[in-house]
């Protein structure tokens, strides 16, 4: 479930139309156009309330590789439409929160939830996955 939706949205559909403001239509059509198989799932991953914030996880290298290899072809792919302005500087970024979760359940990894709140006191419910945690280096 969307722990804290930042700004009222519902869905995660509402919250991504709304911090995208006049990029999202665009950002929607060049997805379609460069990553139709991705597109059709991403379109699902937006009528749901599962969103996976903050771009966090503990990894392979591998695994790294592969989502960034994906999410800087979207974005390179999106800037050739739309360019940056001071309007929708932070555009990247809410790009790639979006894209992280659905990336995840696209491609399968598997998830474990870690309850922050047991590790450190006073933060209002934020939620991390782990991919691969098999592989986690412990100290």
């Amino acid at each position: 479930k969307m722990p804290n939706p930042f700004h009222g949205g519902k869905t995660v559909r509402e919250e991504f139309s709304k911090v995208m403001r006049y990029d999202y239509k665009p950002f929607l059509e060049k997805l379609e156009q460069t990553n139709k198989e991705f597109y059709s799932y991403f379109k699902q991953y937006l009528d749901g309330d599962e969103f996976i914030c903050c771009n966090m996880m503990i990894t392979t290298k591998e695994n790294l590789n592969e989502y960034m290899d994906f999410l800087f072809d979207v974005i390179l792919n999106f800037n050739e439409i739309s360019k940056l302005t001071r309007f929708n500087y932070r555009r990247e970024g809410w790009i790639s929160e979006f894209m992280f979760g659905a990336w995840l359940n696209y491609k399968n990894k598997n998830k474990v939830f870690v309850n922050i709140n047991k590790l450190v006191k006073n933060l209002n419910r934020t939620e991390f996955y782990i991919t691969n945690p098999s592989e986690m280096v412990r100290t």
